[in-house]
């Protein structure tokens, strides 16, 4: 990070009537008044031409009182003279002619050196001076100012956009240049209010803000704002009551980062972390971090050539300590993040908390098909429906809990490396989760099963938030003979008693054993064909109030989502399967069934309801069983399996048709904007 850069010189000369220092130095509440010596003084003056930069040059007119300024670059010093050249600008001649050297001033953002030089001489081409033994640095206990360029600004107020650029920026205040086109005057900029800006690029907004006016200069067509913002903090996010775990790591990891508007590179030490948000600790002179600003690629370095990548916003900012101990803290929260990299964090931040606790481990797949029969998580029932394909099974377990696809997450409590309690989760439609697979056994620990549920609780609230994450609605099935998903998730929806929250939607499960008949066909009053958006809005009215719509929400029957299928290609980059189908089944031209129908690799789910039709009855007055079965017998040619699962809703149309069923799935559809209600309930339940 380049701190030494000359900032913007005639900030500090803001009236050419000053005497020996600015007004705006003048103002300033206290001064820190350090000598230098001609050496150190010259090693200043080489960084200032190492970095191409420049030097103020003041001059005092031979006759009147007045003084002007002038850009000059200087070359390389010695301790003894310094030759300068000057910035051409109209009237240098007259100018040279006119005035007498009288001081120059250099500055980095911070400090400003004034020095009593001589002039030895002077002309047209720039000027040679006789360095002083001794000269005085001027602090003024400011927060460093950084040169921009290639930021846009826009200032709006009641209505009104003035444009411009950003020239220099600090932590608490920034100088926007602004330009006043025709209409505008800059009359119609009250200073005495706030005023919005916005500094961006062509790329992208770094930041937006109301700010109050601290002082601008008096042109007629362009002038210079200084803008100081009025908040010091923002919600980015809606405010939880149980807000993401915080942990201090040791080593601490590094905040690495290009800042967006002065484009320096800059390192700080991470102070706490979780997987929403972290903060850094500045140096208040030289911090550059604004409340509200946002940092497209920010480098978390968790160690040498290990880091996760992710997009930041500074959401506050604070003095901490006293004295020698006093500094800057600053709060950023994690706007989004590569679902891989998520994945690295929350392996880290939940080992950090419990070393028996897992998040996409590496497992060794033979333990875990010991801890599912151990667990009676695969009873002799289930298994007489999978053994058939147990070989496949091993493959997709192998990719799963190997290759740690972005479609899948693992959670697993274990030790000395056995699995005592495990869940995952499976991403399902484009922006819904499927919970599924939780076992444990308590075989040795107490509360496995509870471990795994609040791990995978706290990873969703790390990050169901991001736009990565795909994750504004969770699913699972459960049966009401199943004490402890019953008990979390059925008894929640009870106690929310909120149909946009939460609902639980009950299914007639049949184990469908395929039919191969080429000859059957449909009655001729029945038809399907793909679903139109007209359709899916009949089938949304039909679910009632007191069922809701996240059904409808949560397995993409909006009218945007229903006829793609962007999960498809996260399933395709690791070579599985996934295909979505909607269809319309109507008798007579009349809707009376939608069937969804999902293809994917048998196993992914053991109980392979993620390789199913669903079949949502809309109107059951004409539909009979033999109806629903010639449906089925048609809709079952899309399958390889013998065995396919059905699920219908409502339940009463399979029990009034006296359809042959094996058991009611629960369906248990959770929208994530309620997920402080939902960890206040489990929070209680655990205790």
């Amino acid at each position: 990070m380049n701190e030494s850069k000359v900032v913007s010189i005639d900030y500090f000369i803001a009236n050419e009537a000053s005497a020996t220092i600015s007004p705006e130095i003048a103002r300033a509440e206290k001064f820190i008044r350090k000598k230098l010596n001609k050496k150190s003084l010259a090693n200043r003056l080489n960084f200032v031409h190492f970095n191409d930069e420049i030097i103020l040059i003041r001059m005092k007119h031979k006759r009147y009182e007045t003084e002007i300024s002038l850009k000059a670059k200087p070359k390389p010093c010695t301790t003894n003279t310094l030759e300068c050249q000057w910035l051409q600008v109209p009237g240098l001649a007259q100018k040279i002619k006119n005035h007498e050297f009288k001081y120059f001033l250099l500055s980095d953002g911070l400090k400003l050196i004034q020095v009593e030089a001589a002039a030895i001489k002077m002309d047209e081409q720039g000027i040679i001076l006789d360095l002083p033994d001794f000269c005085y640095e001027l602090s003024s206990r400011r927060v460093r100012r950084h040169q921009c360029t290639g930021i846009e600004a826009k200032l709006m107020q009641h209505g009104v956009v003035f444009s411009g650029r950003l020239i220099d920026f600090s932590s608490i205040a920034f100088k926007v240049e602004v330009i006043a086109k025709p209409p505008q005057t800059f009359h119609w900029i009250q200073t005495d209010q706030s005023v919005h800006v916005i500094l961006s690029d062509k790329d992208q907004v770094y930041y937006s803000g109301d700010t109050n006016i601290v002082r601008h200069t008096p042109e007629q067509c362009k002038r210079h704002y200084v803008l100081e913002p009025l908040k010091k903090s923002i919600n980015r996010f809606k405010i939880k009551h149980f807000p993401s775990i915080r942990h201090i790591l040791n080593p601490s990891p590094n905040m690495i980062f290009t800042h967006p508007l002065t484009r320096q590179v800059i390192t700080l030490p991470v102070y706490d972390i979780s997987g929403s948000g972290f903060s850094v600790e500045e140096n208040e002179e030289q911090s550059v971090l604004l409340p509200g600003l946002i940092i497209p690629v920010t480098e978390i370095e968790i160690a040498n050539k290990y880091s996760l990548k992710c997009l930041t916003q500074v959401i506050y900012r604070k003095k901490i300590g006293q004295g020698e101990k006093e500094g800057i803290k600053c709060g950023l929260a994690i706007l989004d993040m590569n679902i891989q990299d998520q994945m690295k964090l929350s392996g880290m931040l939940q080992r950090s908390n419990n070393k028996n606790t897992f998040v996409c481990n590496r497992v060794n797949i033979e333990n875990l098909w010991k801890f599912f029969f151990d667990a009676g998580f695969i009873y002799p029932q289930k298994y007489n429906e999978l053994y058939y394909n147990k070989e496949n099974f091993k493959k997709i377990y192998e990719k799963l809990y190997v290759e740690h696809p972005q479609i899948a997450r693992h959670f697993i409590y274990q030790d000395k490396g056995l699995i005592y309690g495990h869940m995952s989760m499976l991403r399902y439609f484009t922006n819904t989760w499927l919970f599924h697979h939780h076992a444990s056994t308590s075989a040795v620990f107490r509360g496995p099963g509870i471990a795994v549920l609040e791990q995978i609780c706290d990873y969703v609230n790390d990050f169901y938030q991001q736009y990565s994450t795909h994750m504004s609605y969770i699913v699972c099935y459960y049966r009401s003979n199943n004490r402890f998903p019953n008990r979390i998730f059925g008894n929640f929806a009870e106690t929310l008693n909120d149909p946009d929250g939460c609902c639980v939607y009950p299914m007639a499960y049949i184990n469908y054993q395929s039919i191969s008949n080429p000859k059957s066909r449909l009655p001729k009053c029945i038809s399907i064909d793909p679903s139109r958006y007209e359709d899916l809005l009949e089938l949304k009215g039909s679910f009632g109030k007191e069922y809701g719509n996240l059904i409808f929400h949560a397995l993409d029957f909006e009218e945007k989502l229903y006829n793609r299928d962007t999960v498809a290609k996260e399933y395709d980059k690791i070579g599985f399967k996934r295909e979505k189908h909607i269809f319309s089944i109507k008798i007579n031209g009349e809707l009376k069934a939608i069937a969804l129908v999902l293809l994917s690799e048998t196993g992914i789910n053991l109980s392979n309801l993620t390789n199913c039709i669903y079949l949502f009855v809309v109107d059951n007055q004409e539909l009979s069983d033999k109806h629903f079965k010639a449906v089925i017998n048609r809709l079952q040619k899309m399958f390889k399996n013998k065995s396919i699962p059905i699920l219908t809703y409502p339940v009463e149309f399979v029990k009034n048709k006296e359809i042959p069923y094996d058991k009611i799935y629960h369906l248990w559809v959770f929208n994530t904007m309620y997920l402080d209600k939902f960890l206040k309930y489990t929070n209680r339940l655990f205790k």
